[in-house]
């Protein structure tokens, strides 16, 4: 019935069949055909069954849904009350044929039985209490079948549309299109404004007469103005989650809305529940254009695995250096001065950026280190300040050097001078203006003289390793890496061999390594990111009914191992470990290669 084509976030493109074929997101309009298709027998207090004309529908079934507002004990109660015909009615519905939906009570929505619909209620109380609707889509995402579309009615207007979507709605309603218009408001693409008060060129606008018009007429008029601004905005979400750029257009439009504003903030502050759900490698630029992205989740990820998988070098000295406006950095033309420098030593090179904090040299091809762009003022907030300051106070915890040197102006200055007061250390400062002038150049060259040990020029061999950890996790590089490399390609694109067997390829597009076969037979021993298959050799896309098991640290984007009694290989995983285990349909695994038993 719901197939997911794209994911960005808890947001979806899918297709929809229903009778016909529909892709959401997307509006069910009054008198549509897709409203037709979805039956209502409403509360179970007052039960009614719809007639069902030619062609397939989803009946959504008799709920009690009490207000959200109530305390958890009094919703027990009110959930135990005997609603006779309702509760009858609702079970001899569940034994007829064809698609079933569920009212989802925001309180309780770990009680709700997998169905093909999902409709959220208590509207007006999500509408009120942004929290409730983020905590029961999340609650949705991680208890029930991925592959369900979720309908959230009478919450949907053009300010808050993108957050919505964002956090995993599939279908919404024009019932605010018509509520504002019963109060003589107009949508804006922004919010609401006084019907008089509004300038617009939209078709029905422009054809309007009102001093023509009755009251109905005048009624009519503003419900298709409304829903015409609901339509354009739709278009202009679908749009941003195919790009997967919706994560950046919500961020623009969350401050349109009070209640969009909230509940992004709350959606920010679950990473732990929304990180399974997000990808952890794309070919789309990761776009900081606000501080908002400081608390994304591929941020947030990045800088825990730098902590908890990144090994840094062995050496007594740390080099901090500014981030560039090009990537990967080393292919800039501030870092390839400042490399013919420290490249000549025994140094350990970080790179100082917003948002993503700290980035070590060797992880500068890695998602998101060569994909995401911010706007460059030369100015840093007090927020970005205080996260560069975090992150690399906790990269020095775990490290002890001899020497600091720091090679910065302007932000990235202080936040280096932050953390290593902070953790008492006396850094040498190099800088005598602009990072790049011959007289700063120079500094940093007579310090690492008098302090660095000499060191042969390194090769991309612990960049490699570095990729490796962070990849898999941290130490499998020796389990994957058993010998001697040999790099073939030209930087970032690079193929990595042992004793002439492929091991493995960068992909500068998504900031990752791909595995070969011989790699992935030896991820297999190491007990991660591995899928268990079924009987049988793919050909082709290994779908969920295919999937036995999963490992749990799986994310959309990951280069897997997948194993069964007559093949093991090596692909792409199109979903998480989340959505592997509970979806029904689907394409799960991109399959590279693979080896018969």
């Amino acid at each position: 019935m719901f197939e997911v084509l794209a994911r960005h976030y808890l947001a979806r493109l899918g297709r929809l069949t229903l009778g016909e074929t529909y892709y959401t997101p997307m509006i069910i309009e009054r008198g549509s055909a897709l409203e037709h298709r979805i039956l209502e027998t409403k509360s179970a207090w007052a039960p009614s069954v719809p007639q069902r004309e030619g062609g397939e529908h989803v009946l959504v079934l008799p709920h009690k849904c009490p207000p959200a507002s109530l305390r958890e004990e009094a919703t027990s109660f009110y959930r135990s009350l005997k609603a006779l015909k309702g509760d009858f009615l609702y079970a001899e519905l569940c034994e007829s044929p064809g698609p079933k939906g569920e009212v989802v009570c925001p309180a309780t929505p770990e009680l709700v039985p997998e169905r093909e619909l999902y409709v959220l209620g208590a509207a007006q109380s999500m509408r009120r209490e942004p929290r409730l609707f983020v905590e029961c889509m999340l609650a949705l995402r991680e208890r029930q079948p991925y592959n369900v579309p979720v309908y959230a009615p009478a919450l949907a207007e053009p300010a808050n549309l993108a957050v919505l979507v964002l956090c995993g709605v599939d279908l919404v309603d024009d019932v605010a299109c018509l509520d504002a218009a019963m109060k003589g408001e107009a949508f804006t693409r922004e919010g609401r404004l006084q019907r008089e008060e509004l300038v617009c060129h939209c078709p029905e606008c422009h054809e309007r007469k009102e001093d023509e018009q009755s009251f109905e007429e005048r009624l009519e008029s503003v419900y298709r103005h409304n829903l015409w601004m609901l339509r354009e905005e739709m278009e202009s979400v679908r749009h941003h989650l195919a790009m997967g750029r919706l994560r950046e257009y919500a961020e623009a439009k969350r401050g349109f809305s009070n209640w969009a504003c909230v509940a992004m903030s709350i959606l920010d502050s679950m990473y732990g529940r929304v990180e399974p759900f997000v990808h952890v490698y794309s070919a789309t630029p990761l776009r900081a254009n606000t501080e908002l992205s400081l608390r994304r989740v591929e941020v947030l990820r990045f800088a825990s695995r730098v902590m908890e998988r990144f090994t840094p070098r062995t050496c007594d000295t740390l080099v901090l250096l500014p981030c560039s406006a090009r990537k990967p950095y080393s292919t800039s033309p501030s870092h390839r001065a400042f490399m013919r420098i420290t490249g000549r030593f025994d140094v350990q090179e970080v790179v100082i950026t917003s948002p993503l904090g700290v980035v070590p040299r060797e992880l500068e091809l890695v998602y998101p280190c060569a994909h995401y762009d911010i706007p460059v003022s030369g100015i840093w907030s007090e927020d970005e300040i205080a996260w560069g300051t975090r992150c690399l106070t906790r990269f020095l915890e775990r490290t002890h050097y001899e020497n600091i040197v720091v090679h910065a102006e302007g932000g990235f200055l202080e936040v280096c001078r932050r953390a290593t007061r902070e953790m008492g250390y006396e850094p040498i400062y190099t800088c005598e203006g602009a990072p790049t002038s011959p007289e700063s150049l120079r500094a940093l060259k007579e310090a690492l003289e008098r302090m660095a040990q000499p060191a042969p020029r390194r090769g991309m061999g612990d960049a490699v390793r570095a990729m490796c950890d962070y990849q898999f996790g941290a130490g499998l590089s020796e389990h994957l890496i058993q010998g001697n490399m040999r790099l073939e390609g030209r930087y970032p694109r690079l193929r990595v061999y042992e004793q002439g067997r492929h091991l493995f390829s960068t992909v500068p597009e998504h900031g990752k390594l791909s595995l070969s076969v011989l790699a992935g037979e030896r991820l297999l021993q190491c007990d991660a990111y591995k899928v268990s298959i079924g009987e049988f050799v793919p050909h082709g896309s290994i779908t969920v009914r295919g999937i036995t098991s999963v490992s749990p640290e799986v994310r959309a984007g990951d280069e897997v191992v997948f194993y069964g009694e007559r093949c093991m290989g090596v692909g792409t995983a199109l979903m998480g470990a989340t959505e592997m285990q509970s979806s029904t349909y689907g394409a799960a695994i991109s399959v590279r290669g693979y080896r018969e038993l």
